[in-house]
Formats: structure tokens, C-alpha cells, sequence
């Protein structure tokens, strides 16, 4: 195992370890409930508003049990040595695809705990509830993000032997084009020496 290896097994098991963090706080905040009454006039009415109604805070549960679940797959992948060409491929395209569904989880979070804040600060609700909902949600949303952060990492890591691989160079001219200029310079790959697609 090289130290590029070693860094991403570290990585990944750093993952694993702040995607599961992140759960427990969040299956901690979701036991949180709140009896409101409402009374309009002589007539009223109680409800149990319960935080795990919410679809936003259910999906960053269901998103911290999947990226659990791949953290330990990659984990064990990375411990057995699985190589290959078609491997990188595969490895690149599900470490960006977990980063942006875990950066799409947290800020669907952090959205849905403004408004749950907004909701009941300064109004006649002020339960015990809602703040330790509030606590215990934004621990886990915050950790949930330096995990995308670390399998940001770990997709950068995972994309470099596809870079290597085909010798790809991303060029970015903002002046000239809102496109970037891609330049391949790989006889393996293209057959000649340099080939610019703009």
C-alpha cells in the first residue's frame, strides 16, 4: 500500500466516523417534540408537532445511513487492493456523486433548521423542545459537512490515477469562452500528440 493509499484509507475511515456521528446526533434531535395550542376564540385545538414530520430532516437521515454504508464498502475495497482501469472509473464517478448528495443533505438541513428556528423564536412557543432539537441538528448538519469535506477529498484522491492515466489537462479561460478548453495529451488515448476540444 503507497501513502496515497494509506491517505485515502485514512480518509475514508475519517468519513465513516463523521457520517456516523452525524446519525446518532440526528436520531438524538429527532425524538424531540413540541405540544402546540392554537385557540381561536372560544375554540382550540392541540397538536404534537414532531421534527421527524419533516422530510428535509428525514433525508438527512437516510443520506448519513447511505454514506455509512459507502464509506464501509470503500473501506474494505481500499483494505483488499482493487485496481484497474475500469475500478477508477467507478471510483471517481460515486465519491462526487456521494459528495454532492451529502452537500445536497446538509443544505437541506440547514434550510430546514432556519425555518424551525424562525418558526418558533420570539413566538408564544418556547419550549425546551425546540431548542434541543435546534442543538442537536445543527451539531449533526456541521459534521455532516466536514464529511463532504473529507469525501471531497477522497474523490480528489480517487480522480488523480484517471488524470495520470490519460495525462488530461483542464484549462480554464474565463475571458475568451464560458466553456473551458480541455487539451489531451495522450498517444494512447487519442493516437496523436495533441488534440484541443474547445
Amino acid at each position: 500500500m503507497n501513502r496515497g493509499e494509506e491517505h485515502n484509507l485514512i480518509l475514508r475511515i475519517t468519513a465513516f466516523l463523521l457520517f456516523l456521528v452525524s446519525l446518532i446526533m440526528m436520531l438524538i434531535s429527532k425524538r424531540s417534540s413540541v405540544t402546540v395550542s392554537i385557540s381561536l376564540g372560544e375554540y382550540g385545538t392541540t397538536f404534537q408537532y414532531r421534527f421527524n414530520d419533516y422530510k428535509p430532516f428525514r433525508y438527512v437521515v437516510a443520506v448519513n445511513i447511505i454514506a455509512c454504508a459507502y464509506s464501509v464498502i470503500r473501506i474494505i475495497e481500499e483494505l483488499t487492493g482493487l485496481s484497474g482501469r475500469f475500478y477508477f472509473y467507478l471510483s471517481l464517478i460515486f465519491d462526487q456523486l456521494m459528495a454532492y448528495i451529502v452537500l445536497s443533505s446538509a443544505s437541506a438541513g440547514v434550510g430546514c433548521i432556519i425555518l424551525t428556528k424562525e418558526l418558533f423564536d420570539g413566538g408564544d412557543i418556547d419550549d425546551e423542545g425546540v431548542r434541543k432539537f435546534v442543538k442537536y441538528a445543527s451539531a449533526s448538519v456541521s459534521i455532516q459537512l466536514m464529511g463532504f469535506l473529507v469525501i471531497a477529498g477522497c474523490a480528489v484522491i480517487s480522480g488523480s490515477p484517471v488524470i495520470r492515466l490519460y495525462k488530461l489537462l483542464i484549462v480554464w479561460v474565463p475571458r475568451r469562452s464560458v466553456l473551458p478548453i480541455v487539451i489531451f495529451s495522450s498517444k494512447a488515448v487519442l493516437g496523436r500528440d495533441n488534440f484541443v476540444l474547445t
